[in-house]
């Protein structure tokens, strides 16, 4: 941070100090007459970088990795695991829509980001490792994630979710392509 910047947010805090002690000393009768002269807001975008999003990211990727485990040890079979995962991955995007709705945007970027973080690499193992999913099915799947995520940017002014959709379906196509061969 900047020292300019710096005595701007002090400046702001000063200003806002002083006007909530001018209605103090006006009292009542005089409060309304002071409320007419509001307090500058500061316009600055709430920062990206959020601790508590950060630590509800890491226990969304728990959860994953919970029905990863349970699919691993034969708890329940693949194509189950698969379908878990992916309706999980497809439930957190839904909610960085319903976040972003409520104009809570970093939530719902951190949310999106977490859900692709889950849904492409469940369509690469699917596919690879499990031999659940063909490359055509794969590559449907793959799509129709995509599409949904970028609607959804594309909704509500989001571009982050159209980057989100985009990085993910690009690295997992090529290791798709590179895996399966096709």
């Amino acid at each position: 941070m900047d020292v300019d910047k710096r005595i701007e947010d002090l400046d702001l805090r000063l200003q806002r100090i002083e006007h909530r002690l001018s209605l103090l000393e006006h009292g009542p009768a005089d409060a309304v007459t002071a409320e007419t002269t509001e307090p500058p807001q500061d316009d600055a975008a709430p920062p990206m970088f959020d601790l508590a999003l950060i630590g509800k990211s890491l226990l969304i990727l728990g959860g994953a990795f919970l029905l990863r485990a349970a699919t691993d040890s034969a708890a329940m079979s693949k194509p189950v695991g698969v379908v878990m995962g992916l309706l999980y991955a497809i439930a957190w995007i839904a909610m960085a829509i319903h976040v972003v709705r409520l104009g809570r945007r970093s939530a719902g970027v951190f949310y999106a980001s977490t859900a692709a973080i889950i849904a492409y690499p469940i369509v690469w193992e699917a596919t690879t490792r499990f031999g659940v999913l063909s490359a055509n099915v794969a590559a449907l799947v793959l799509a129709a994630l995509s599409i949904g995520l970028i609607e959804a940017g594309r909704r509500y002014s989001r571009q982050s979710f159209a980057w989100i959709a985009a990085a993910g379906a690009t690295c997992d196509a090529i290791l798709l392509a590179y895996g399966t061969k096709s």
